[in-house]
């Protein structure tokens, strides 16, 4: 097993314009300058806002409904509208959890770019600023093996299911636009 080491991959076209700004930006974040964990996430950021990059996809918005009633206590479905390649999609997802139910949506428009990136280790963290109580934000640290590599996304908003929901586009994304070009061992 190897975690992702951004110098190994060269030039990768991860902006639309040839160039290779996010594989630098995520190299510099593995190098100590900010938090190795969010090296992905902010290269994937950076990239989008990068004149000419073109997202695999565009989520235009997602729903995620729990049901709280016996017998189906736990069950969840998740609805994404999204364009990919051209066209409009409409998918629903069902789930043990929303990332589970979002996770199984998603895949369904795109799973055949994304077959081989599984979900490893997931966590919460509360980040306290001027909220007080329960409103707070939270970041979601999602961890992802993608073939021998291994990598982190991270998202931070006010609900868990919208900062886990950042991180999975994060890596949805980067291996849509990055992960062919993954060296295998």
């Amino acid at each position: 097993m190897r975690t992702v080491g951004f110098s190994e991959l060269g030039k990768v076209d991860l902006v639309g314009t040839g160039g290779n700004a996010a594989v630098v930006i995520a190299e510099t974040l593995i190098a100590g300058t900010f938090n190795r964990d969010e090296a992905v996430s902010l290269g994937m950021w950076m990239a989008r806002m990068e004149p000419g990059y073109v997202p695999p996809f565009m989520v235009k918005k997602y729903r995620v409904i729990e049901a709280h009633e016996p017998p189906d206590a736990g069950a969840v479905t998740a609805t994404i509208m999204l364009q990919y390649e051209g066209e409009d999609h409409h998918v629903a997802g069902d789930g043990d959890g929303p990332i589970n139910a979002l996770d199984n949506a998603l895949r369904k428009v795109v799973g055949a770019c994304v077959n081989d990136l599984v979900l490893g280790d997931y966590h919460v963290v509360v980040r306290r600023g001027q909220e007080s109580g329960s409103a707070v934000r939270v970041q979601a640290f999602v961890d992802w093996e993608f073939g021998d590599w291994h990598f982190r996304t991270t998202g931070v908003a006010t609900s868990v299911v919208e900062a886990s929901w950042i991180a999975m586009v994060d890596a949805f994304e980067f291996i849509m636009v990055a992960g062919v070009k993954l060296p295998t061992r």
